[in-house]
């Protein structure tokens, strides 16, 4: 070998060595590199060389811990939370990551989470002043005042002078009432800090509870000295010069000054406008035009212009702008994002068809533009095609896991293809990104109350109304989840703060109903129902609450009369036959009813909700033949309506026509692949009554996606599969999981014995079949204890 060579081989060997030892090495150097970088402010950068600290040692906590820093600063909640969780899992002993964890816990209210957090750190290390300060915060959440003054006295003991402890201190006295005392302490404390934001913060809070309008001014000047340059401040005190001291023109002067001095400021020129909007609606026009020739580059001015314009219903305004911004930016993000709002105009317009146009212009551009693909999703579900919608939304998210709006299209999605467990997880994901997200909101509130979680979904509705106070359907709900807890003060409140804000005085009404009725005040009750319905006669709940009311005053005949008066002034409002079929049906005036259904039908021959009622008083009565033709005639005129299919299909079951109700499953998954009963019912059936090795892998494939579902029926069905399959570990698994959760459904103990008999474990078979067989005989469920005999009888 040659020394040239020898010496290549040498350098090579060297360096293979020098990068199998220097893993660490490296890790560090990107951590150090990443820490200047972010000390000269540049966080780009910074980050990247974090990211690459992790690439070369993915076990090393402190780049985690440094992206979440920067996270936090620039208010990346969830990456924040998502970093901080992965510092703790790989070093339990950062305490730093573990207090911020507590604390984002305790900012989204998570009590015992933030609780837990404080505990560890304290177990281990009792004189750690920031988890100390957690724990004294999360007793301040609590209201819980005199701990959090105990708790924030030791960590005061360990330093006098830590900021955070006295601020805590100064809010547990303000909150407490001890108003004098919180403003001594923060009048102390920013002696020794003259610069402490927060406290300032918490003063000016102080001194507006107190009205002390002039002393926040002063507060607001000394700020705007030593934040020359920040737009927030000069806004708080325009706010607080308009609002409270009614000198609209001192506050227009605030911000044309700090304009002047900061020309650049585009956010601060906004807000002059939206201040000039209040008094000068026409000027503020002219003002963002001034602004708009003076920096027709500046988009974000331009976009303001257009949602001014909007807000002043200009749509002509509106759409000539946008197809100027068009032109101007033809290739650029402005264009697309200008192009996208043109293409909502036409669909909401209902031109569905040029809107799916400009979309597609959009996406051949630049084909994940997020705009774009939110609105195509939108079309997609208007069209039914659910599978391409959650495609393009999963996209959005992998590029921008924080779009909430992503995640409520998402949620939409899995509702129409009848996927509610995913639905419900998706919303709950919209309202950890964004917890003021109304339609978040009002679905996970509305999830709260059918579990009776009641005081969850006050919480959901209260944090979503700190940012929407006056937002009209929060209110209504509100008011329903306070009737429900019988906080009558709590309703009257909330219904008070309806009324000022909405003018739907008719739900003002019905609200006003629900509280009469639930504090026994029915003849009231009954008055304020009829006026809510004589404003909107299509709110059924009012028409339920008076149905009730009338009822409980034992007046049947007066009830009757004022639906029959309803039904002829309102034909087309379909609630009225129910209610009035529903009495009917209570007193057992079985063909009253169905005469009643049949008057709605001959208004509206695709009502739905007819057929099915028509369908159930067959069912009392015993007549499930009768419920398959209702259901059937209902097809005819709402051919493959699949709310109507699926009902039609469980009736076929019910007189054990398996052979059509396995069709009906089948087509419905041929229009919805992603229908869940119909997935689970279907593999149901192909496992007990189309059994063969061919439809057992059938029913595998259909219901494989229930391994990890939440629903039991979902779980059980792949289990039950599983068992006709021999995979017996497997199904035992889940089984068992499902028996422990829903002991009393006498099909999943029947299972769960059949899989034990398979076992040749006959005394927990035996076990829970003859609990399968009470719970069934309880349930009257004959076909299911025959099976169960059988089995039975084999051991």
């Amino acid at each position: 070998m040659s020394v040239f060579k020898k010496i290549i081989l040498a350098c090579f060997m060297l360096g293979m060595m020098s990068s199998c030892g220097s893993s660490e090495d490296s890790a560090l150097s990107f951590i150090e590199s990443g820490k200047a970088l972010l000390a000269e402010g540049n966080t780009d950068k910074a980050r990247v060389e974090f990211k690459n600290a992790i690439q070369v040692d993915p076990r090393r906590a402190e780049p985690f811990y440094q992206l979440a820093l920067m996270d936090e600063k620039e208010q990346k909640w969830k990456a924040m939370f998502a970093n901080l969780t992965t510092v703790e899992q790989l070093d339990p002993n950062h305490h730093e990551a573990i207090v911020k964890l507590g604390q984002m816990h305790l900012l989204a209210g998570n009590i015992d989470q933030a609780q837990e957090k404080a505990e560890k750190v304290l177990q281990a290390d009792s004189q750690n002043i920031q988890a100390i300060v957690l724990q004294a915060s999360i007793y301040l959440k609590q209201k819980n005042f005199g701990s959090a003054l105990n708790t924030v006295e030791k960590a005061l003991a360990i330093d006098s002078d830590f900021l955070e402890a006295l601020s805590v201190k100064i809010l547990a006295n303000k909150d407490e009432g001890n108003i004098d005392e919180a403003l001594i302490i923060a009048n102390k404390t920013l002696q020794s800090h003259p610069d402490a934001l927060p406290v300032k913060m918490i003063k000016l809070s102080i001194l507006e509870q107190q009205k002390e309008y002039a002393s926040m001014e002063s507060l607001y000047r000394e700020l705007l000295v030593t934040y020359p340059n920040k737009n927030w401040v000069v806004v708080s005190l325009a706010k607080l010069l308009n609002n409270a001291l009614d000198r609209y023109d001192d506050a227009k002067k605030e911000l044309k000054t700090f304009i002047v001095a900061n020309p650049n400021d585009a956010e601060a020129k906004l807000l002059l406008v939206a201040l000039v909007k209040t008094k000068e609606p026409l000027e503020a026009i002219t003002l963002l035009d001034s602004y708009v020739k003076a920096d027709p580059e500046n988009y974000d001015l331009r976009f303001s212009k257009i949602d001014l314009l909007s807000k002043q219903n200009d749509t002509k305004g509106v759409i000539a702008d946008l197809q100027q911004i068009v032109v101007d930016d033809s290739n650029g993000e402005n264009g697309r994002k200008a192009k996208v709002l043109l293409a909502e105009y036409e669909a909401a317009q209902g031109n569905f068809d040029q809107a799916e146009l400009m979309v597609t212009e959009v996406l051949e551009t630049s084909s994940e533009d997020e705009a774009a693909l939110l609105l195509k999703a939108k079309l997609e579900l208007k069209n039914n095609n659910t599978d391409t919608a959650i495609s393009d939304l999963r996209l959005v998210l992998r590029n921008n896991p924080e779009s909430d709006k992503a995640y409520i299209l998402l949620a939409q999605a899995y509702i129409a293809s009848g996927s509610q467990a995913l639905a419900e997880d998706s919303f709950r994901e919209a309202l950890i990104i964004n917890p003021r997200n109304i339609i978040a909101a009002l679905f996970i509130a509305n999830s709260a109350v059918e579990e009776n979680d009641l005081e969850q979904a006050e919480k959901v509705l209260l944090t979503a109304l700190s940012g929407n106070p006056t937002q009209e359907a929060l209110l209504q709900a509100l008011a329903q989840v306070r009737i429900s807890k019988k906080d009558w003060a709590g309703t009257e409140t909330a219904i008070s703060s309806l009324g000022k804000s909405s003018n739907d005085s008719a739900f003002f009404h019905y609200l006003a109903g629900q509280l009469d009725q639930g504090q026994s005040d029915f003849s009231s009750a009954i008055e304020q129902y009829k006026l809510a319905l004589s404003k909107k006669p299509s709110i059924e709940k009012a028409l339920q609450g008076l149905a009730t009311s009338y009822m409980q005053m034992n007046d049947k005949e007066g009830l009757i009369n004022y639906l029959n008066q309803f039904i002829n002034s309102y034909p087309k409002q379909l609630h009225g036959y129910s209610v009035l079929a529903s009495i009917y049906r209570q007193g057992r005036e079985w063909q009253q009813a169905i005469t009643t259904i049949d008057k709605g039908l001959e208004i509206e021959p695709s009502w739905i909700g007819g057929y099915g009622a028509i369908a159930i008083i067959s069912y009392i009565q015993g007549d499930n033949n009768g419920a398959i033709e209702s259901y059937k005639a209902g097809l005819v005129n709402n051919p493959e309506n699949e709310v109507l299919s699926m009902q039609l299909a469980s009736a076929y079951e019910s007189v054990a026509d398996y052979e059509n109700a396995k069709s009906l499953y089948e087509s419905i998954l041929i229009r919805s692949t992603d229908n869940e009963p119909a997935i689970n019912n279907l593999a149901s059936l192909l496992t007990d009554q189309f059994q063969s090795e061919e439809n057992l892998q059938k029913a595998l494939q259909l219901s494989s996606r229930f391994n990890k579902a939440t629903e039991p029926y979902y779980r059980d069905t792949y289990a039950w599969v599983n068992v006709n399959l021999g995979n017996l570990e497997q199904a035992q698994i889940i089984l068992e999981s499902v028996v422990s959760l829903r002991p009393s459904v006498a099909v999943f103990n029947y299972h769960l014995g059949v899989l034990y008999a398979k076992q040749a474990d006959h005394e927990q078979a035996k076990k829970y079949l003859e609990q399968a067989n009470q719970l069934a005989t309880e349930q009257g469920d004959d076909n299911l204890r025959a099976e169960i005999s059988k089995v039975l009888g084999s051991l």
